[in-house]
């Protein structure tokens, strides 16, 4: 980390969101939830969008969920996990947010293949290997307007080819450079990637009505 990024870092962390317990007990049982730069990204998203509905693809523990909560008091957040362990986690952290989040223990790509609802803000942070399967599901559920956000596109650099790609994870990096095209090259969409985190993607749907 150079100079500016330990600056920036140094000043997200003196605000007061998150949950220290959460991030204690993800660190001590290697659960991956976002980093702290990521999760504050999402939050300024969040509350610029102030969807109605929230569709998140990757729960863990809840942590993430809980931001958008939190930033997000009138929306209501469909969250899935396919762990059973983390999703009962998720339940007990969220507890408090019942009447507003409704968690599915499920695979995200069969929820995604059969689901009808339209969502104004759409987080994707599960499989990584699956984000180009997901994506024509997810564009198809988001509403025009709708934001569509992606974490870990830059895979600790592998993506980009800055650092070599392990060989285990070569058929995830070439997925994960051809969904990144594709949101590039789709003309209803305006995409950006940035260097947060692990690499943060997002794309605004500028589809118009009646399209």
């Amino acid at each position: 980390m150079n100079r500016t990024d330990e600056y920036i870092m140094n000043l997200i962390n003196k605000q007061k969101f998150g949950n220290i317990p959460m991030e204690i007990f993800a660190k001590d049982n290697y659960v991956p939830i976002v980093k702290k730069d990521t999760a504050n990204f999402l939050r300024i998203v969040a509350t610029m969008v102030q969807p109605k509905k929230i569709l998140e693809i990757g729960t863990a523990i809840g942590y993430s969920t809980k931001i958008l909560l939190d930033v997000c008091e009138q929306s209501k957040v469909i969250s899935l996990e396919i762990d059973y362990e983390r999703y009962k986690l998720a339940q007990k952290n969220l507890k408090k947010y019942a009447s507003r989040v409704e968690l599915k223990l499920c695979d995200a790509g069969d929820y995604l293949l059969n689901c009808e609802e339209k969502f104004d803000l759409i987080f994707l942070d599960g499989a990584k290997g699956q984000y180009l399967s997901y994506l024509p599901s997810i564009l198809r559920l988001l509403n025009n307007g709708g934001v569509f956000v992606a974490d870990n596109v830059l895979q600790e650099g592998m993506t980009s080819g800055e650092v070599p790609t392990k060989h285990k994870l070569e058929s995830t990096i070439h997925k994960m450079n051809k969904f990144l095209e594709s949101l590039f090259k789709d003309k209803n969409l305006v995409t950006t990637i940035l260097p947060i985190g692990d690499g943060v993607s997002i794309s605004i749907n500028i589809r118009k009505e009646g399209e």
